[in-house]
């Protein structure tokens, strides 16, 4: 009396429906990248597009990283890194944030320790309240002699508290330091 039996599971609603012992999730080609220190690499400033998603409701963050390498350094024409946050999936809130270190190490303590002086948001839209397309444009300071290489941390936060399912996606731009 009472009993419950095993039902189709619901993909990434948190709940175990067919007894298999945990939720159902779809991991992207991109997981396991739910911290700082396992980002996903992405190489030498890449100029890339990825498609990844939210898997399950407690995904809250996705982070990607990649070597910024300066190729140069005079004033005014400062390299940049961009990143491009878009096509997020219906009722998403995501935002994103970068963090930036001389090695892996640093850039890792940097983006656990949500270092405002590193997180790259004040040339965009990177902290919209609410769902849309979000942008940064990190400009290295360009001062003669400086070397503004490094390690750069990218990291997509998702703000959503309910809704959840296996389909949030979410794309994203990046274009290393050039």
């Amino acid at each position: 009396l009472g009993a419950v039996f095993p039902a189709a599971e619901i993909c990434g609603n948190g709940l175990d429906e067919d007894c298999s012992g945990s939720d159902m999730t779809q991991p992207d080609e991109h997981e396991y990248n739910n911290s700082c220190d396992q980002c996903t690499w992405l190489g030498d400033d890449p100029t890339i597009t990825l498609n990844a998603t939210f898997d399950n409701p407690s995904d809250e963050w996705d982070y990607f990283c990649f070597n910024g390498i300066d190729n140069i350094s005079i004033p005014g024409l400062g390299e940049h890194v961009k990143v491009e946050l878009s096509n997020q999936a219906i009722g998403m809130d995501a935002d994103i944030y970068l963090w930036r270190g001389a090695s892996f190490t640093s850039a890792v303590s940097s983006c656990e320790g949500g270092t405002s002086s590193d997180i790259g948001n004040d040339n965009g839209t990177a902290q919209l309240i609410g769902p849309g397309d979000e942008s940064l444009d990190w400009v290295e300071t360009g001062t003669l002699g400086t070397n503004d290489s490094g390690i750069f941390i990218i990291g997509v936060k998702s703000w959503e508290a309910t809704g959840f399912g296996c389909a949030k996606a979410y794309q994203l731009y990046v274009k290393g330091l050039k």
